[in-house]
């Protein structure tokens, strides 16, 4: 759980481990209110996981929770207990731990992955 538009899955053969990448949101730059910017992502799951999405991005970068009925913003979510509090949870409410991505980078140059180029 927690994929934004998984893509490309593939399983190695060999350790069993299933890989899939995923294209992150159009957002160039952080946002203080908000949070991240969009990473696109290549994720590895050697378990069954929580991925992160829509709390989290990239190495687990937190977004900000958000009131839609008054348009406040909230505190960043947490990866080691995230919360799902949506009306139209039907699910759990305290997620498991989220997974950070096996390889993440931005529309500009990757710090953590410059092979990606920008």
């Amino acid at each position: 759980m927690g994929n934004r538009n998984p893509y490309r899955i593939s399983v190695d053969q060999k350790t069993g481990f299933l890989y899939w990448g995923e294209v992150g949101p159009d957002a160039s730059n952080d946002d203080a209110l908000r949070g991240p910017r969009g990473y696109d992502e290549v994720n590895q799951a050697r378990k069954a996981g929580f991925f992160g999405w829509p709390l989290f991005i990239g190495n687990n970068y937190p977004y900000k929770a958000y009131d839609y009925t008054d348009g406040k913003n909230g505190e960043a979510f947490d990866p080691k207990a995230g919360l799902n509090n949506s009306p139209n949870n039907t699910g759990l409410s305290t997620l498991p731990p989220a997974q950070p991505a096996f390889i993440w980078y931005p529309y500009g140059e990757s710090k953590e992955f410059p092979q990606v180029g920008a």
